[in-house]
């Protein structure tokens, strides 16, 4: 840390539920990064060509979809995040650029956490968007509130203990993932999770190797040591390979819980403390139109999927349509990201929408249910 100080703060904005923090590198930015408890230093080849990095050992990348994406390896001499300092720093280049269309981020350049947290003590507070890095032994006792659930890593993400309506299972907590809970194919299969269950098949997210199509349904409570989180919206990912294939873990937990708490985590002694906050009681928000848009690269908005039976489909609007003006708002004008928070408020209604199929426009509502 510079000026030799024992804690430093860094604000961010949890978008779509990531946390997004500004970096500095090798002098150069700020860039928009996504901090991740299980995050490699990754930059995309759009700035690593900025900073003229030099590409070296390619290899393909697995991630959370199916598909396999090409990397390679860097460099870089510094990266500074608020007051910290890290220097001669080994990054992975690999694009976010089909994330980034299919999310609807204005900017994403890359993302790390892992580093940071071996070196320091994290506490993350989602009320007030403040990242806290303190030296060990130097961080506040507030900061270590509420439960503490000790945790093995797996790979580098914490692995903890849970209990899922009494299921037993060990999930691993990753603030890069945007749901709140995920169970892994094997571990659904080994339990029977589909059977009996009221389900919902849909595109829940899109990461690394493409989409995320799972079937989603409610669990009655996660218990996390001694805190007990309720109406947990979870999804069971269709993919036969990759990351949610694997028996790497039983389940992911991301920021869908994780932002209901202030966290600590202390890599040196493997705890992560959960102090809950004033969003501990709000319902699970999720995107209730079962449709799934993506940028197009005239920056309107392409219906991607649309789930059997859900309002997107009841209004007519099927995969491959274009929407072209949301409200009278051209969809141009809009933002994408803003557009996905707007689906899933719990205020959200109706929405008017202009949409192109094929080679003719119609008018469509889509009606969207109220939050339960």
């Amino acid at each position: 840390m510079t000026e030799d100080r024992a804690q430093a703060a860094v604000p961010f904005r949890l978008i779509d539920n990531r946390i997004f923090v500004e970096a500095r590198i090798n002098g150069e930015g700020p860039f928009a990064m996504i901090f991740d408890t299980g995050g490699a230093n990754i930059v995309t080849p759009e700035l690593a060509a900025q900073l003229g990095l030099e590409l070296r050992d390619q290899f393909s990348m697995p991630g959370v979809g199916e598909a396999v994406q090409p990397a390679w390896r860097t460099h870089v001499r510094e990266a500074a995040l608020g007051d910290i300092r890290m220097s001669e720093l080994d990054f992975t280049v690999l694009s976010l650029a089909p994330i980034q269309r299919a999310i609807g981020f204005e900017r994403i350049d890359g993302l790390f956490g892992h580093e940071l947290l071996l070196r320091y003590v994290v506490n993350i507070d989602y009320v007030r968007g403040e990242l806290r890095f303190a030296e060990t032994g130097q961080a506040p006792q507030t900061w270590f509130r509420g439960a503490s659930v000790p945790f093995e890593f797996i790979g580098n993400l914490p692995g903890v203990a849970a209990r899922l309506d009494g299921l037993e299972l060990r999930a691993a907590i990753d603030t890069g993932d945007r749901f709140s809970l995920t169970l892994f194919g094997p571990f659904v299969d080994d339990h029977g999770l589909r059977a009996n269950r009221p389900l919902l098949r849909a595109v829940t997210g899109w990461g690394v190797g493409g989409p995320v199509p799972a079937d989603v349904g409610r669990w009655s409570h996660l218990e996390l040591g001694d805190i007990v989180v309720r109406d947990v919206t979870t999804r069971m990912p269709l993919a036969r390979s990759g990351v949610f294939a694997s028996r790497l873990a039983d389940a992911s937990i991301g920021n869908g819980i994780m932002r209901r708490f202030d966290v600590t985590f202390d890599y040196g002694r493997q705890l992560v403390f959960l102090s809950p906050n004033a969003s501990f009681d709000e319902p699970d928000r999720f995107d209730r139109s079962g449709m799934w848009l993506r940028m197009t690269d005239e920056g309107g908005f392409e219906i991607y999927d649309v789930t059997e039976g859900s309002p997107a489909a009841r209004a007519g609007l099927r995969a491959g349509h274009e929407i072209l003006a949301v409200d009278g708002a051209q969809a141009g004008a809009l933002a994408l990201i803003a557009l996905r928070e707007r689906i899933a408020s719990p205020g959200a209604s109706a929405l008017h929408l202009r949409v192109r199929a094929g080679r003719g426009e119609r008018e469509a509502v889509l009606s969207i249910p109220a939050l339960e």
